[in-house]
């Protein structure tokens, strides 16, 4: 282990512990190549930069990270300047997603680059300027999202002890409690996560902090809700955190309605069987489940089916309202529900009534003549008998049209000699 030291009034001054690959045990293989590549893009135009956050907590776990984050002391406007397939985006705190194309797969991967924030911003609420590595590293949420991992020489930097707390199997705020949950109250449901994740320890005062301030969720909007409410389905461990969030008195409002169920066994055995469907997914590295799949598990337990004899789609719209309701306050797209709705019905046999077609025999277009056969010759009076039953007669085909044009004409001219015009000739 190496110690990191910046220069102070009084001296050195030590800010930071370095493990080497063989101290920290990251799987550099498990490391995502292409964040690998945008760190060392960035580091060869002379920025310094890590991957953070989640990703290096799982990688610390011997877990494949879903996500790679990524911090730097390059400004947005400098990233963007280095990848041109990036936009920068972002009011209060301005980040760059960086676009890479997936190879094997040909979709786009997003990574989110962003520049070390500031101590001081943060003192007085606001995100809008940068800072060092060091105040970055102060302003994250729990030691263990903490620790900044350099994929280039495989080096760990630890300026929060963090790697102590990995050792004890716990997790404790950097922030003060009286502070951080009032800031951003969907920590708590973050730290739920990373108890149940992990499978480490929330710290008691952590936990205390937690019911204390359960009821701040109440002013989270519900897009951020919903957001959060994806992880956890996307998560493969939904069963176990919807339990811990009962416990703590958060489901309440994440899912007011679903808490009301809470205890019925029915919930967790169908979340643990969406859980094992996500886990053989990652396994496979195939992608995550459709959204409309990850809600079902939640709401199919609760769902009343509709009459027999209710129409089609009166009955898609009856659960369709039944979805809305269980998971509000949660605001999944409309056609999420539809499609969630419409899956739902077909699991249990129900469709919509397919009208029986009778045999209907092909009406003729008009003014067609029939069909001859060319190879059957017609004697002189068959054809005098054709042409004066009009059958395919030009002549009179002209005659209809002279007379719909002079039809169209006198219709016409009425209608401009009752405004005042000349007819028109």
């Amino acid at each position: 282990m190496k110690i990191r030291y910046k220069k102070t009034k009084t001296g050195l001054t030590e800010i930071a512990k370095i493990y080497s690959g063989t101290e920290h045990g990251i799987d550099k293989s498990k490391v995502d190549p292409d964040a690998s590549r945008i760190v060392e893009r960035l580091q060869d135009e002379g920025f310094e930069t890590y991957i953070v956050g989640g990703a290096v907590r799982d990688l610390m776990l011997g877990l494949a990270p879903k996500d790679f984050d990524i911090a730097t002391e390059a400004s947005p406007r400098q990233v963007h300047k280095v990848f041109h397939y990036s936009r920068i985006i972002g009011r209060r705190f301005r980040i760059v997603h960086v676009v890479v194309r997936d190879k094997a797969s040909g979709h786009e991967k997003i990574y989110e680059v962003s520049t070390f924030r500031s101590l001081k911003d943060h003192e007085d609420g606001d995100d809008n300027e940068f800072g060092t590595i060091e105040e970055d590293a102060k302003r994250r949420d729990f030691s263990i999202n903490s620790l900044y991992y350099n994929p280039v020489n495989e080096t760990v930097l630890d300026f929060n002890n963090a790697m102590a707390d990995f050792t004890n199997r716990r997790i404790s705020s950097l922030i003060p409690l009286n502070r951080t949950f009032i800031e951003d109250p969907v920590r708590m449901i973050r730290a739920v996560k990373a108890e149940v994740s992990t499978g480490f320890a929330l710290q008691s005062s952590l936990k205390r902090a937690i019911k204390h301030y359960a009821a701040g969720l109440g002013g989270v909007s519900s897009s951020r809700l919903t957001e959060e409410l994806n992880k956890i389905l996307a998560s493969g461990h939904s069963s176990e955190i919807i339990r811990e969030l009962y416990k703590y008195k958060l489901l309440v409002y994440i899912l007011p309605c679903i808490s009301l169920h809470a205890k019925e066994e029915s919930l967790y055995k169908s979340l643990s069987e969406h859980d094992a469907a996500v886990r053989e997914q990652k396994a496979d590295g195939a992608a995550n489940k459709d959204i409309k799949e990850l809600y079902e598990a939640l709401y199919s337990p609760f769902i009343v089916l509709p009459p027999d004899e209710m129409p089609f789609a009166e009955k898609k719209l009856d659960v369709i309202r039944q979805i809305k309701i269980l998971l509000s306050p949660n605001t999944p797209p409309n056609y999420q529900v539809d499609n969630s709705a419409a899956k739902f019905l077909a699991d249990n046999g129900i469709g919509p009534v397919k009208k029986k077609r009778g045999s209907r025999r092909k009406k003729a277009p008009l003014n067609s003549s029939p069909k001859v056969n060319s190879s059957v010759s017609v004697d002189a009076d068959s054809a005098g008998s054709a042409e004066a039953s009009g059958i395919g007669s030009e002549a009179e085909r002209k005659e209809s049209s002279r007379d719909k044009s002079a039809r169209n004409r006198r219709y016409y001219n009425q209608r401009r000699m009752r405004r005042g015009g000349a007819p028109v000739g």
